[in-house]
């Protein structure tokens, strides 16, 4: 994704809001944080891995996240930035669903 960065270069921030749903039951009734450790969202630019959260323990509601940018350089004009689900370890049956948005660049105060 791309975004317009305007503002004080040094005080940038996102605020991101996540989700997530899992199907899947466990003695027919659903079993908080059973797939937490497992998958992860992952908010990068460039090479720089900027935040993270647990996918298995964010709430069916969902979460706002503040996530702070190191310094953009003047020349950039649009970030952009990768937004990535991984899992960390081998979970069959793990059908937890990742829902992101929206995501807002805001100029944070000093």
């Amino acid at each position: 994704m791309s975004l317009p960065v305007s503002g004080h270069r040094d005080r940038l921030g996102l605020l991101v809001f996540a989700s997530s749903a899992n199907k899947d039951l466990f003695s027919a009734t659903p079993v908080k944080n059973r797939w937490a450790g497992y998958r992860f969202l992952e908010l990068a630019w460039q090479d720089k891995t900027l935040w993270e959260t647990d996918v298995g323990s964010l709430p069916d509601r969902g979460e706002w996240f503040l996530v702070r940018l190191p310094r953009v350089p003047d020349d950039v004009k649009d970030l952009t930035l990768r937004l990535r689900i991984g899992d960390r370890k081998v979970s069959h049956g793990n059908y937890t669903l990742c829902f992101v948005g929206p995501i807002r660049l805001m100029e944070l105060p000093e």
